[in-house]
Order: C-alpha cells, then structure tokens, then sequence
C-alpha cells in the first residue's frame, strides 16, 4: 500500500461566480463530505437544513465542515457513511441589498369579514 491510500480527500464549496447576481444560491449536492472547506463570502450566510428546518447558520468566512467545531452539524451526520457526510441542503443567501431588483406585487383577493368588500393584498 502506498501513501496515498492514507489521503485524505477533502472539497471545496463555494457559491459559483455566475450565482453571485442571485439573493438565494442553493448547492446541488445534499451529501456534504466531512472537512470539506466551505468558503462563505462577506455579504452572505451559508444556511443547513434538514427535513424543511433551518438546522444552523455559517457567518462569512472560511471553515472547514467538522462537526466537533461546528455542533449544529451533528445533527446533519448521516450514519449510513460511518459519519462521514452531511446530509443536509445548503443556501447560500444575500444579506446586501438589491436594489434595481423589482420585487412585490398582487397576492391574492380577499374579503374583508365586516364589510364583505373584496380587497386586494399586494406586497412591496
């Protein structure tokens, strides 16, 4: 056996240049190796989740995905691996502001119970 059968592999995720525009990025893996280096940009978070649930949150900066330094990943550890992967869905969101992206409009009619007037919401 070589050296290299002790090797540990390790990756690198990272929102791609072309989603940078985007408010919200998710990553298209839900299986997350263990170490693997997550490199957060200073105007965004990184957000787990799992079964619908906001699991833990990654400020801007550069970590390595261990569960020993970061706690809320061991409740994303997949025993299937061994423990070696994550199993979670990751986003990657925009905290700067946005502001030439046109958002809002009608959500739908509703009728005021006191008067029975039909009124229209609209958020902007």
């Amino acid at each position: 056996m070589g050296i290299f059968s002790q090797e540990v592999r390790r990756e690198f995720i990272a929102r791609p240049d072309t989603a940078k525009g985007q408010i919200l990025f998710k990553w298209p893996d839900t299986n997350i190796r263990k170490l693997t280096q997550l490199t957060v940009e200073q105007d965004e978070l990184a957000v787990f989740f799992r079964d619908g649930r906001v699991q833990g949150t990654i400020q801007p900066g550069r970590v390595t995905l261990d569960s020993s330094e970061i706690p809320f990943l061991g409740i994303l550890v997949d025993a299937a691996s061994g423990g070696n992967l994550f199993r979670t869905e990751l986003y990657f969101v925009s905290t700067r502001e946005f502001p030439n992206l046109p958002f809002g409009g009608a959500i739908d009619n509703v009728v005021d119970p006191q008067t029975n007037f039909g009124v229209g919401l609209r958020v902007f």
